[in-house]
């Protein structure tokens, strides 16, 4: 779950860091914005419009969080703070991101979304069962 926390981070940091190398290569390792080895429109706009929004990857990312943190919390009671971190993060993250990084996302309707929090609803469960079975088990609690 820690490496869960930072990994929207580091995956930010891999993809700018590609992004930046692939337009200076295109400058020629230059200042001057003007300045392009691309012949036509589309490759150009494909180095300077950011990545794809990916969607589908936040929400497995967040529904990942969502059950492990669920699941195991009641054994292992840090996970929920630092479910709240990752939470934070990705909130930031992706607010940041949503402006200033990624090309502008394509229209969706409202059905992943209720997909996920349709799935999201099966964490409570997974809470109450593996926490009942955690406190009920002689080998966690000997006493």
């Amino acid at each position: 779950m820690l490496i869960n926390s930072v990994f929207p981070v580091i995956e930010f940091g891999i993809n700018f860091t590609k992004l930046w190398v692939f337009r200076k290569m295109d400058r020629k390792w230059g200042k001057d914005t003007y300045i392009t080895k691309k012949t036509n429109m589309q490759q150009y706009v494909d180095i300077y419009s950011g990545p794809e929004y990916l969607i589908h990857f936040k929400y497995s990312g967040i529904l990942n969080v969502t059950f492990v943190t669920m699941m195991y919390g009641l054994g292992i009671p840090i996970l929920f703070p630092i479910a709240a971190w990752t939470y934070f993060v990705l909130y930031s993250l992706e607010r940041i991101l949503t402006a200033y990084f990624y090309q502008l996302p394509p229209t969706f309707d409202d059905q992943m979304t209720k997909n996920a929090l349709g799935k999201m609803r099966w964490a409570t469960v997974f809470y109450l069962f593996f926490g009942y079975w955690m406190l009920s088990s002689k080998v966690i609690f000997n006493s």
